[in-house]
């Protein structure tokens, strides 16, 4: 069961945007994701976090600090917005039949990497540059 979507930086930047690498953890458990982590030895720093009802529908939404235009242009990212009006709509995460990929909305993603230890699955999603889609299981 998929618990929870993380849209995280990649690696590159980061490790430019942590200010402090000995507060970074790396995860053991399932509980929800709220800081900076690593996985594979690589450092995540977060920019979304959406978390679901067991059925797969969206509970809630986190936003994390970079909502400011200056951030995005300095790391040459494309500003990812969110249309909080019609956010839950549609909104329907699960792993499919054959659990060898997710889907997502409309998207179904293939999985590159499961992370047991973290609980954690990381797609590939080539569009999101700069950006890691991470998803958190049970």
């Amino acid at each position: 069961m998929i618990t929870a979507k993380y849209i995280v930086f990649n690696h590159d930047i980061s490790s430019k945007t942590i200010g402090n690498f000995d507060n970074v953890k790396e995860l053991t458990n399932s509980d929800e994701i709220t800081h900076p982590f690593v996985v594979d030895k690589k450092f995540h720093d977060l920019e979304y976090a959406f978390i679901l009802n067991p059925n797969g529908t969206l509970d809630k939404i986190t936003e994390y600090k970079y909502d400011q235009n200056e951030f995005y242009q300095k790391y040459q990212i494309e500003l990812d917005t969110i249309d909080r009006e019609n956010i839950g709509v549609g909104f329907m995460i699960k792993l499919d039949e054959k659990l060898n990929q997710i889907v997502d909305g409309q998207d179904t993603l293939k999985i590159l990497d499961v992370y047991q230890k973290e609980r954690l699955i990381r797609v590939d999603k080539p569009e999101n540059k700069g950006r890691i889609v991470f998803y958190q299981y049970k």
